[in-house]
């Protein structure tokens, strides 16, 4: 890790190395096909140069014991190049309106309130997580431009 990265005003916050919990948190749970079972409408998005994953394999390993997944690969990007793609904002804008939740989200007879606060938890870490990559190394804070 770059000296100035730990040096800077938010350097506290940067891992400059991985411990066994950390490693250990990337690897899923050993009952691992039962959590896929209950997971609700999700959007999967990986890149085809992932560094840890063979992401291939995510749909033809998961669409048969979860058929709410919508899966992305996203061409010639690695797992840290992901979230600052074109394509995954795109996919991401492209699932939350499949969703139909619309603007007036609200508590309903089928669920949603409860799926469009955990889609809309999802995407705020997400921003956040952007935010303080962005301060961290010095960069202009932005976003791509697409309207929600």
């Amino acid at each position: 890790m770059p000296k100035a990265v730990l040096e800077c005003r938010y350097g506290h916050m940067a891992t400059p190395e991985y411990s066994f919990r950390l490693n250990a948190s990337y690897a899923p749970r050993r009952d691992w096909k039962t959590d896929i079972t209950h997971l609700p409408p999700f959007l999967l998005i990986a890149g085809t140069n992932d560094e840890a994953f063979q992401s291939e394999a995510y749909e033809p390993t998961m669409a048969p014991l979860n058929g709410n997944g919508t899966y992305r690969l996203v061409s010639d990007k690695t797992n840290l190049e992901i979230p600052d793609s074109q394509e995954t904002a795109e996919a991401v804008v492209a699932f939350v309106r499949g969703l139909g939740l619309g603007w007036g989200w609200g508590a309903s007879e089928d669920g949603y309130w409860d799926l469009s606060r955990r889609v809309l938890r999802a995407i705020v870490l997400w921003i956040k997580t952007r935010v303080i990559e962005c301060l961290i190394h010095g960069e202009p804070v932005g976003f791509v431009d697409t309207p929600p």
